[in-house]
């Protein structure tokens, strides 16, 4: 389904089906986007895939155990919200494993090049903030945490390194426009 957004990068085209009905399909006739660093990018893709995989592994690690900081909203709220910006940071990895070294259309070059470093940075925000905030009342209040949270507090340290990594690369993921020749 095409976004709003994109609607002028298709046209439709019609054709007549065997049995003389009409087919409509959509064709792309936006412009061609491609890589500016193609060896960084490419060398990106498939450790971002691997990493957002471990992000999901980390993430429910965190989450199966009984542990204090899931009795505290301050810590528990921030980490369960991580799992949206985790999900399409990990759309975005297998689009860009999926589609390095080819040209992209608008959608996947919007999708790879400014949702994945979005993405990254707000699960490095999201799951920092509740590692965080899990150390802080471990420190203040230790009645309140239990042994669990020993999994619970590196868990979401390690999806914060995460998105922090996946940030850091942003610049190896810019997309440019390409010419007719191309």
């Amino acid at each position: 389904m095409v976004t709003r957004k994109y609607i002028r990068d298709y046209k439709l085209s019609e054709s007549v089906t065997a049995r003389g009905g009409i087919r409509t399909e959509a064709v792309y006739v936006g412009k061609r986007y491609r890589f500016e660093d193609e060896a960084g990018a490419a060398g990106c893709a498939g450790w971002l895939l691997w990493g957002s995989c471990a992000g999901w592994l980390l993430f429910l690690a965190a989450l199966l155990p009984r542990t204090g900081a899931s009795k505290l909203m301050w810590v528990i709220l921030p980490f369960a919200f991580s799992a949206l910006p985790l999900g399409f940071m990990t759309g975005s990895a297998l689009l860009l494993r999926r589609r390095r070294g080819q040209l992209l259309i608008r959608s996947e070059a919007d999708k790879i090049s400014r949702r994945l470093p979005v993405c990254a940075f707000w699960l490095m925000l999201l799951s920092g903030v509740s590692a965080l905030g899990l150390g802080v009342t471990a420190l203040a209040e230790p009645g309140s945490v239990n042994v669990y949270d020993l999994i619970f507090g590196p868990c979401a340290a390690l999806n914060a390194v995460l998105g922090g990594c996946g940030f850091a690369v942003r610049e190896r993921l810019r997309t440019t426009e390409c010419g007719e020749e191309e």
